[in-house]
C-alpha cells in the first residue's frame, strides 16, 4: 500500500512528514498528533463562536417582555402601576368577601384588569369596587369568572 492512499487528513500530514523527516517507525506513529491538534482547535473555535453568539442573544430575549423596556411605559409609570396593584391586592386579601389569592391584578398606565375566579357575583362586584376606589386607577376591566376554579385534571 502506498502512503498517499491513507484516509482523510492523515494523507496530507503523512506526505508532509515524509518530506521533512527521516523515516523511523517511532516518528511515523506520531504523524496524526499534529493533525488532531488542528482538528481539535477548529472544533474549539466553532464551539466558542456558537457560545459567543448565544450569549450575545441573551440580553435581547430577556428584555423584550417588560413593558418598560419595550417602550409602553416609563420607569416611573411602571413603579406607579406596581404600587396600585399592590394596594388593590392588599385590600382584597383583607376583605372577607373576596378571595385575594384567586384574583389576578394587572395594571398598565392606570388601567386595571381583574381576572381569576370567585364564588359569588357579590364577590366579583366587591373586587371591582376595591379596584375602582384605589387612588390612581383610571379604568377597571373586570374579567373575573364566577364559579369554582377548574382542577388541574380538568374534572
Amino acid at each position: 500500500m502506498r502512503q498517499s492512499q491513507t484516509y482523510g487528513h492523515e494523507s496530507v500530514c503523512y506526505r508532509r512528514f515524509l518530506r521533512t523527516r527521516p523515516h523511523r517507525t517511532s516518528d511515523i506513529l506520531q504523524i496524526s498528533l499534529p493533525c488532531l491538534h488542528k482538528e481539535e482547535a477548529m472544533k474549539k473555535q466553532i464551539a466558542y463562536l456558537v457560545l459567543a453568539a448565544s450569549l450575545s442573544l441573551v440580553p435581547l430575549t430577556m428584555t423584550t417582555g417588560c413593558a418598560v423596556t419595550s417602550g409602553r411605559e416609563s420607569a416611573k409609570a411602571y413603579a406607579t402601576d406596581k404600587k396600585i396593584a399592590t394596594e388593590i391586592k392588599t385590600s382584597m386579601y383583607s376583605d372577607p368577601q373576596v378571595k385575594g389569592t384567586e384574583v389576578v391584578v394587572n395594571v398598565l398606565k392606570g388601567d386595571v384588569q381583574l381576572s381569576g375566579f370567585v364564588d359569588t357575583p357579590e364577590a366579583k362586584r366587591r373586587a371591582e369596587q376595591i379596584a375602582t376606589s384605589t387612588p390612581g386607577v383610571a379604568r377597571v376591566f373586570n374579567n373575573i369568572i364566577v364559579g369554582t376554579a377548574p382542577t388541574p385534571t380538568g374534572r
